[in-house]
This record gives C-alpha cells, structure tokens and sequence, in this order.
C-alpha cells in the first residue's frame, strides 16, 4: 500500500521533449491549412481546371447488372453463379476507398451524384461500387453534415443495376474498437435494407472470431451478400 510513499524516485523522471507528437501536429496543421511559408505564392486569380463529365445518355434506361442478377438468383445462386463464372471481377473504389484516401472521405452526397448515374449507365458490367463503410459514416455525420443513411438511398436510386459495397472491419465495424452486438446490427443491415449491400470484411492481423459476427449479421439478410474476409496482413 506504502509503494508510491517509499520509492519516491518514481517521480524523478526527465520531462520528454515529445517531438514525435510535435512533428504530427506539424504535418497535420500543414496538410489541412497549407504551409505558411508558400501562401503569399498562391494564385487567387488562377482557374482551377474544370472536370468535363463524360457524355451518356442518361434518357437510355439501365442495364442490367450485378444487381439485378442478385435479386435474379438470391444470395446462394448468385455465389455459385460466381464461383462458375471466369473472368475476373472487380469493385470500383472512386466512391469510398478514393476520396478517404486522398480527399479525407470529403465528397458530399452531392458531388457523388454527379456522376453516379453515369457511371451506373457507361459501366454496367462493374461487379460493384464501394460506396460505404471505413470513414463514411463518421466524416458523413461530423464534418459534411449529412444524412449518411439518405446518401445510401440517394446512390441506390442512381445506380439500380450494380451491386453497392460496405467495407466493414469485423466487429470493430467503422471504428477502431470493438462494437457491441446491438449496434453492429443495426450497421450491418440497415444498409442492406437501404441499398441492398454487398459486404467485403477487411480485418489485418485478426482471426476468424473478429470478423464471424458481423458475418453472421451480413448473411441474415436475403439482399446482402457477405464476401470472404481476409484474417492476414493484407487488405482482401
């Protein structure tokens, strides 16, 4: 009970510099608000190239699409008609992975409903659009101050025919803790009510009992189909 009272060395420490913190708090101050040492050589008069959308014709209804062929054969059909099937699929990321990668997740439902029926119209043959999970919900609610919910059936409503992804990392969900039961429900099928979701379980360095769960939740639903998760270092 004495310990603290006779070892009072425990209070004779050398105060830490902290400079890796410092160094963070730097980069993180430069990365948000620019580099004060660069912003007399900004331009303001300067125009920022425009992006052209590409031309589709949005009057031409969609085609069908990994969607469609998952409302056709449900759940079990559907991944044996994948298993079968020989060419390679492949998920676009510009909706989620993208812009958290580059951007910090800030596209608005806005900006991503620009193009989504485009792409929805010029690339039916996409196996699926990731469009929720890792930071969407969090940066959706905090920062963009938008309905993370209504972007779900607002992209849905744009793109009917091809499969919308959630990245969703076992039982830790879309944060870096562990989630409880309860509320790992709800993020598990409510998306699959809003936008008939397809799930792809990211877990590095975790085994399979982190990941079963939120597994088990995915595949109650009819209209989500939970893909294999990855339990090695690597991102499936």
């Amino acid at each position: 009970m004495d310990f603290i009272k006779d070892h009072p060395e425990l209070f004779q420490y050398k105060p830490r510099q902290d400079r890796g913190t410092k160094v963070l708090a730097y980069i993180g101050d430069v990365v948000v608000n620019g580099n004060p040492d660069v912003k007399k050589l900004i331009d303001p008069t300067r125009d920022l190239r425009k992006p052209k959308i590409p031309f589709a014709n949005i009057t031409e209804p969609h085609q069908p699409g990994t969607k469609d062929k998952l409302t056709e054969l449900g759940p079990e059909g559907f991944a044996q008609w994948l298993r079968a099937d020989k060419p390679i699929h492949y998920c676009d990321t510009t909706f989620r992975d993208a812009h958290q990668s580059l951007l910090a997740t800030r596209m608005r439902t806005f900006d991503l409903l620009k193009v989504a029926e485009r792409y929805a119209k010029m690339h039916p043959q996409t196996f699926s659009m990731e469009v929720w999970g890792g930071a969407t919900f969090d940066v959706a609610l905090r920062f963009l101050h938008e309905d993370p919910w209504e972007r779900l059936a607002k992209i849905r409503a744009a793109v009917p025919n091809i499969l919308l992804q959630m990245l969703i990392r076992g039982q830790m969900a879309w944060a870096t803790k562990h989630t409880r039961i309860t509320s790992l429900s709800v993020l598990c099928n409510r998306p699959g009510k809003r936008a008939s979701m397809c799930s792809a379980f990211s877990t590095p360095l975790t085994g399979c009992l982190e990941w079963s769960p939120a597994s088990v939740l995915c595949a109650t639903k009819p209209r989500v189909w939970p893909r294999p998760a990855s339990a090695t270092p690597a991102t499936f």
